[in-house]
C-alpha cells in the first residue's frame, strides 16, 4: 500500500507471543532488534493511513460545510459513507 513496515500496528504480534517460557522473546525485528513491536493501545498512524487508502478516504476529518464543497468538486472520499464529518463547535 506504499507505506513502511509498521512494527507498532495493532495487527503485529508482540515480542513474546507463542513463548513457552514467560518473558522469552519469540520474535526479533530485523534489522533493529531493539525496535518496539506490537501494542494494544489503539491504531497506529500507519494503521489509520492504510485504512484510509483501502477505503479511498481523504486525509482529513472534514467540517460538514467543507465536505459538501469537496463532494461537489469530486475531491472527497470516493465512497461517501466513509467521509468523516465534524460538527461545528
Amino acid at each position: 500500500m506504499g507505506t513502511p513496515y509498521d512494527y507498532t500496528s495493532v495487527m503485529h504480534y508482540s515480542r513474546t507471543v507463542f513463548t513457552t517460557v514467560y518473558g522469552k522473546a519469540t520474535l526479533t525485528p530485523i534489522p533493529d532488534p531493539d525496535v518496539p513491536i506490537g501494542q494494544i493501545q489503539g491504531l497506529s498512524p500507519t494503521d489509520i493511513l492504510r485504512i484510509k487508502k483501502l477505503y479511498e478516504c481523504c486525509e482529513y476529518t472534514l467540517h460538514s460545510a467543507l465536505l459538501f464543497s469537496l463532494t461537489a468538486l469530486g475531491t472527497a472520499c470516493k465512497t461517501p459513507e466513509y467521509n468523516m464529518v465534524t460538527t461545528p463547535e
